[in-house]
């Protein structure tokens, strides 16, 4: 079993030692440190199950060497120790969660009771911790799995959609697919690729909530049709609230249809104001758009895509993200 390691600060020598001797008579590892610096840097070279520290050293107080070593160990135990027994300086140790205070000259028994005290109080913190940790990561396994199977049951509810209308089957899984490739070439993080490719197979699931009647409308739409399609990003992003706690997916769904030029919808964000992850979706789709046929045109070839795309640089799309797109299309030739 390993030993209990104990440290005592207190700039008395035959203090020290008498704690030293009786403490090693009961199994205890004992340092000794005859002030506050000291102690910091014994402290440095590992933890100590409890600490015992005198009030009054002679380079700093000791309520003040215990919030230092709290910094580097939140859970130590401390037990300050003085000669005198003043109730403010009592009040204070307590308040700053030293675990006792024990008056000069020490008793043995007192002492050894205290420690042992200390001792239990200190296992039985670090296994709560320890317990607490446990369930937090339970918990957010158990929350990243059901945010994966809600995804997987929400995007499949909207390949089930565009399904039903042969000019958008599949529309959603091309998107994330452009998306993920324009992600490749921008050369980002593995968590910036994940939400982008998130936000993208999502970014239409407000449409769920639009009448076939006007979605799948084969003429023009009216004004007030039209406003009703127009109010499917924030239906998505409603849906997916509270499922889906990242902000930044959230955003990039609202914001799918905001333009460069800030004549989009639905907040009419402009630039730079547009999030980033919605950019990236308004370009990966509108390169969809382009390459699928539509009941009012055909495919667009690669080198149309990229005329179109420049026709959309800095008024619906980002210059930046035309680069990468047209740097993406060219790889297709």
């Amino acid at each position: 079993m390993t030993k209990k390691r104990i440290l005592v600060v207190d700039d008395e020598e035959h203090v020290r030692e008498s704690i030293r001797l009786v403490l090693e008579k009961e199994g205890y590892e004992v340092e000794t440190r005859e002030n506050g610096f000291s102690a910091l840097e014994a402290y440095r070279d590992g933890a100590f199950d409890v600490v015992l520290i005198d009030i009054i050293l002679p380079d700093i107080d000791g309520i003040t060497l215990y919030k230092r070593l709290k910094l580097t160990d939140p859970h130590i135990t401390a037990i300050m120790i003085s000669g005198v027994k003043e109730i403010e300086t009592v009040k204070e140790a307590l308040r700053e969660g030293a675990y006792d205070y024990l008056i000069k000259p020490l008793k043995g028994f007192e002492l050894l009771s205290s420690i042992k005290r200390a001792l239990e109080r200190r296992e039985l913190t670090l296994m709560a911790k320890a317990y607490e940790r446990y369930l937090e990561e339970s918990l957010a396994k158990e929350k990243r799995e059901l945010r994966r199977l809600f995804i997987n049951t929400i995007s499949t509810l909207v390949k089930l959609l565009e399904a039903r209308d042969r000019y958008h089957r599949g529309h959603s899984e091309r998107v994330k697919n452009y998306a993920e490739r324009l992600s490749e070439l921008l050369e980002l993080s593995s968590k910036e690729k994940e939400k982008i490719s998130i936000a993208a197979v999502l970014h239409d699931v407000g449409k769920v909530a639009i009448p076939d009647a006007i979605l799948f409308k084969p003429g023009p739409l009216t004004e007030e049709e039209y406003e009703t399609i127009k109010e499917h990003p924030v239906t998505g992003e409603e849906i997916l609230r509270g499922v889906i706690d990242d902000e930044d997916i959230l955003l990039g769904i609202r914001h799918h249809h905001e333009r460069w030029d800030g004549l989009g919808f639905p907040d009419g964000l402009k630039g730079e104001e547009i999030p980033f992850i919605a950019r990236v979706i308004a370009t990966a789709d509108t390169i969809d758009a382009l390459r699928s046929p539509r009941a009012y045109k055909r495919s667009f070839n690669v080198q149309e895509t990229i005329e179109a795309l420049e026709g959309d640089r800095g008024k619906k799309l980002d210059p930046s993200l035309v680069d990468i797109a047209v740097k993406l299309l060219k790889g297709e030739r």
